[in-house]
């Protein structure tokens, strides 16, 4: 996680260094994540998104739903 700096047109800088972990060459995709957001390399992030569905899938019959209404 890093807090990164904004300039007086509201753009961000993203360091070389964090270019390099997140393998980052060409292009990025932002992915939200409520109040914070990750950036990925596109490619990268596809192949998550993949294995998350698939565990999701595997693991839906385990999930406890819980319904409230307002009265």
């Amino acid at each position: 996680s890093v807090s990164l700096q904004f300039d007086s047109e509201g753009r961000i800088s993203i360091t070389d260094k964090l270019l390099k972990h997140a393998k980052i060459k060409s292009s990025m995709l932002f992915v939200g994540q409520g109040k914070t957001f990750q950036i990925w390399e596109p490619s990268n992030y596809e192949k998550v998104k993949v294995t998350a569905k698939r565990k999701a899938n595997i693991h839906r019959a385990s999930l406890k739903w819980e319904q409230k209404f307002n009265k």
